[in-house]
């Protein structure tokens, strides 16, 4: 039971510091972890797949049907040995986090890890402000920033911006990781009280807006509201519940534009309040092509690779076809689209119906540790709102924090299920 205990522990604080710390780490030790995350879910599947609810039979049995039509989607539109092997380790390696930390979970104390995230979440922060301020990368990375210009800054909405990076693997990455981290703090707020908590979510915030990334904060902002509404709602809706929530929303909305009014002259206000505004505005006049134009043609080219014919309607033009590796023939700029146009429909139901299974069974469940599903179905919500803009789920950090998420669920469902 000890020898257990420790190998569990192992592979838990495996997977949390190299994701959280992805950019130090050499591609050895990231062969180790995924030999260790294999090994994990496995093991699940051997010793830990007893006693089960027919809610993780109905998931579990999905995922079998998940597994295999990736490996014939992958043999059917076989390309090259590279292809086929990226797209298995997206689709195949990365859901495998979640058996993983579904053996591991029940054998270890989660209190540490969340202490963990709170201080490794402030030094992420930290070391992202110090780059964005200075335009000194502490650690290369982002490509050795030098093949996307990064060494020399970004020009972005007319500014030269040097986007942090940190220990994230790019801006969008880290953008997700400090929003995941600012969740983090304020869940410790509400459970604790303690008033360091709201400091270290500011500093996450900062960390956030560092990155510059405005797909992470349009997600961050969904996932706060959705934790805040969750956790204040209760068992019970009722209209005077959600009256303090409207009031609580538009103090903070009022604080915000207050400051924002009072510092609009500040250079950094300034680059926030440009950053907002290029969400919503299209026609970028300051730059040759408009980000978001760029981004809206990668979307219709999916759209339209995707709806070309029955076959890439149905099933796709095949798995590792598209994203940032070097055989991929385009970018989707959505994770939605990217399952859509590599797997088609079929891929795209199974892989959302996994999902909507277990955020239905989180939100429906009423036992006495609602708070913490809360809190994991908010980090979902988080990473699922900012894939539906960008291919974030495409990164092996995100995705393993995804799918770990979905096992946190599940095992406080199982645990503690009334």
């Amino acid at each position: 039971m000890k020898n257990g205990i420790s190998f569990s522990t192992i592979i838990l604080w495996m997977i949390v510091i190299f994701v959280s710390t992805f950019i130090l780490w050499p591609d050895i030790v990231k062969g180790i972890v995924c030999f260790c995350v294999v090994l994990g879910a496995v093991l699940f599947f051997l010793f830990s797949c007893k006693n089960i609810s027919c809610l993780e039979v109905k998931i579990y049995a999905f995922f079998m049907i998940y597994y295999i039509y990736i490996i014939l989607n992958g043999i059917i539109f076989y390309d090259t040995i590279e292809k086929f092997v990226y797209g298995i380790y997206q689709y195949i390696f990365y859901s495998c986090v979640m058996f993983a930390a579904l053996y591991v979970l029940p054998r270890v104390n989660l209190k540490k890890v969340l202490y963990y995230i709170t201080i490794i979440g402030v030094l992420t922060s930290i070391v992202a402000l110090y780059e964005f301020c200075t335009g000194k990368y502490i650690f290369v990375a982002f490509n050795d920033l030098v093949n996307m210009n990064h060494g020399n800054g970004s020009f972005v909405d007319g500014e030269t911006v040097y986007r942090a990076v940190s220990l994230s693997v790019s801006p969008l990455s880290l953008g997700v990781d400090c929003g995941i981290y600012g969740i983090t703090n304020y869940y410790l707020w509400f459970l604790k009280h303690e008033k360091k908590y709201i400091i270290f979510f500011f500093i996450n915030i900062m960390g956030l807006y560092a990155s510059y990334s405005r797909g992470p904060w349009v997600a961050f902002i969904i996932a706060f509201s959705f934790y805040t509404i969750l956790n204040k709602l209760g068992d019970r809706i009722t209209f005077r519940k959600i009256l303090k929530i409207l009031r609580s929303f538009v103090l903070i909305l009022l604080i915000i534009a207050t400051c924002i009014y009072f510092f609009r002259d500040n250079y950094y206000i300034g680059l926030f309040i440009n950053r907002i505004f290029s969400i919503i505005i299209w026609n970028d006049s300051t730059t040759t092509i408009s980000p978001n134009m760029l981004r809206f043609y990668y979307w219709l080219n999916a759209i339209s690779i995707f709806t070309k014919n029955y076959i890439n309607f149905l099933f796709g033009i095949g798995i590792g076809s598209t994203g940032g590796s070097a055989f991929a023939i385009t970018v989707t700029e959505s994770g939605i689209l990217k399952r859509l146009v590599e797997g088609g429909i079929i891929l795209f139901i199974i892989h959302y119906y996994i999902i909507y299974l277990i955020m239905k069974a989180g939100i429906k469940y009423k036992g006495v540790n609602r708070p913490k599903v809360i809190y994991a179905l908010s980090v979902m919500m988080l990473i699922l709102t900012d894939d539906v803009t960008e291919q974030i789920t495409e990164s092996v950090d995100i995705s393993m924090i995804f799918w770990f998420i979905c096992a946190v669920i599940l095992f406080f469902i199982r645990k503690y299920k009334k």
